[in-house]
């Protein structure tokens, strides 16, 4: 071997070297930097499902028959009317037996 094919091989070798190093150093860094992303989304999903838990659980709550009827009764003053307070509207075309 020549003296001009050894030095082309040992610059490549070099840079063949040089190469892998970066890149071991590039798929070290994502490796790390993705173990971060996932545990920050997993985090995030944790809050969210808790969010959604209490939403539900709130929902639940002002859904309820009782709920619905003590905020009418407390916040808007109603109240279930008197039987003689009641009126029933017939329609004209019902009743004339359309």
């Amino acid at each position: 071997m020549t003296c001009r094919k050894r030095l082309l091989f040992s610059i490549f070798g070099i840079f063949v070297v040089t190469f892998m190093a970066i890149a071991l150093v590039w798929v070290r860094t994502e490796t790390i930097r993705l173990g971060y992303e996932c545990a920050r989304i997993s985090r995030d999903i944790e809050t969210a499902m808790r969010v959604q838990k209490k939403l539900r659980l709130e929902w639940e709550r002002i859904t309820a028959y009782s709920e619905l009827e003590r905020i009418a009764r407390e916040e808007f003053g109603l109240a279930p009317p008197d039987p003689s307070e009641i009126e029933f509207l017939v329609d004209d075309a019902d009743a004339a037996g359309r």
